[in-house]
């Protein structure tokens, strides 16, 4: 065989693993939990965005919002880029300058699924993520929105360009 060709199959293979290893594990889909004290039954992308970085830090009604993560699990990561636009070290990093300028406290961890669940309903004001939708009497699975595709279809409702 021919070793050029040989060079070329071996590229292209480790090329193809390469890829692959930075695609993320957890391609499913992400469900925002709360706690049932929580006053609110959807979200739009950009209010978990704002209080997922500190941004936004009450609850109507003036509770107080506690964000758990699940560090660990790799729909941290799939939840950090959709709603935060950031890298799991990114967001790490984003909390810890929060932290140590004393503009804000790190959220809960949770080492897995259940854990962030069981935190979730023991903190009134709780919110997470699960890879399933999840209903108890202690935590609630809210409606995700995207503000922005919203305005854009109320004001194109025929779905035509405006000329």
């Amino acid at each position: 065989m021919n070793p050029i060709f040989n060079r070329k199959i071996i590229s292209f293979w480790a090329g193809i693993l390469i890829f692959l290893s930075g695609v993320p594990a957890f391609c499913g889909e992400i469900h925002i939990i709360v706690n049932t004290s929580v006053p609110v039954s959807a979200l739009s992308e950009n209010e978990i965005r704002d209080i997922y970085i500190g941004r936004k830090i009450m609850w109507p009604g003036n509770r107080k919002i506690i964000p758990v993560i699940a560090p660990s699990l790799d729909l941290h990561d799939e939840f950090t880029l959709k709603y935060t636009r950031k890298s799991g070290s990114q967001f790490k990093s984003w909390w810890l300058q929060l932290v140590f300028s004393g503009e804000g406290v790190f959220p809960k961890t949770a080492a897995s699924e259940k854990e962030m669940v069981e935190k979730v309903s023991e903190y009134e004001g709780g919110i997470g993520y699960s890879s399933v939708k999840i209903d108890t009497d202690k935590v609630k699975t809210v409606v995700v929105y995207d503000k922005d595709q919203i305005l854009k279809e109320f004001r194109n409702p025929n779905g035509t360009e405006n000329e």
